[in-house]
Parts: C-alpha cells; structure tokens; sequence
C-alpha cells in the first residue's frame, strides 16, 4: 500500500522526535559521568561533531552504535528510550523554558541548573541534612505555585474591574 504525503511526513516527524528524545537521554547520562563529547566520541571512535549530531537527533544512531553508546554510558539500551518523559522536556534548552515546567524526575539532568542540583545533592553524606534540602526545595516550589496562583487572581481581579468600568460607561 502506498503512504500518502500527509502519512509519509507524519512518520517522518515521529522518526525525528525519537532521534531527539535518544539524543537527549544520551546528552543527559554523558553529563552525569562528566563526559564531554569529546571523551564519548574518542571511546566510540568518531568525532565530537558527530556526537553532537546524534545528541541533537540531527543524525540517528544506528543498532550496533547505540549498544556501544549505552556500553560506554554503563547503562541498558532500553534507558535510552525510556518513554515516559515528556517530548517538551527533551529540548536542547529544556532549562530555559518560561512557565510552569512539567519535567519527569529523571530529565532534570537535561538542565544546567538540575544537573548541578544533582551532583551536589548526592556529595551529602548525612541522611538528615539531604532530607532537609528535600523539604527546602519542596517548600520553595509549593511557594512558587501560590505566586503563580495569587498573580492569576489578581489579573482575573483586574479584568472584572475593568469590564465593570466599561460597563458603568455604557
């Protein structure tokens, strides 16, 4: 049976989105051993260019290339496709996003900011002080969602006002 254009691009952009999610799952478990592209290309025998088109799904990664990526990374292959993060998250710049994030636990490496939380959480030795960081940073997000919740309030204040006021005009 013949594909029609429509299908054929469809398929195509599903091929590119689980390039990208393979790509980024490598890009974060390289970060987390403190791998540069380079260090991955060097172990696999190809350039940091090329891991760098791999990791931004610009090239996919064949069979036998991904068992080898996953062999140097000390992870299953299956960790590579692990399908529960969202396709937002997977983003080169999954870090920099505006608004209210939506990242699995396990993407938070993607970021900077989450790759860092990460390495410097595990170096706490003491139970007690890394449960203390736990509820610090459950706190300061449950403060940023009443933040987000008080500004949407007070804008949907601000828009009755303003409908009262221009319906006080008519």
């Amino acid at each position: 049976m013949q594909k029609t254009a429509k299908q054929r691009t469809e398929t195509q952009r599903t091929a590119k989105m689980v390039d990208v999610q393979v790509g980024a799952r490598v890009r974060a478990h390289r970060r987390l051993l403190g791998m540069t592209q380079s260090d991955l290309g060097a172990a696999l025998g190809v350039s940091f260019q090329q891991i760098q088109k791999y990791e931004k799904g610009t090239n996919r990664i064949g069979a036998s290339r991904l068992h080898d990526i996953a062999s140097v990374l000390r992870v299953p292959v299956s960790v590579l496709f692990d399908g529960n993060a969202p396709h937002e998250s997977l983003t080169r710049n999954a870090g920099k996003r505006t608004g209210r994030r939506n990242i699995e636990p396990a993407d938070m490496t993607l970021s900077d900011d989450g790759l860092a939380l990460a390495r410097s959480f595990v170096r706490i030795s003491d139970p007690r002080i890394r449960r203390r960081v736990v509820r610090l940073v459950e706190e300061l997000s449950k403060a940023g969602d009443d933040y987000r919740t008080d500004a949407i309030a007070l804008r949907s204040a601000a828009a009755i006002r303003a409908e009262r006021s221009d319906s006080d005009r008519a």
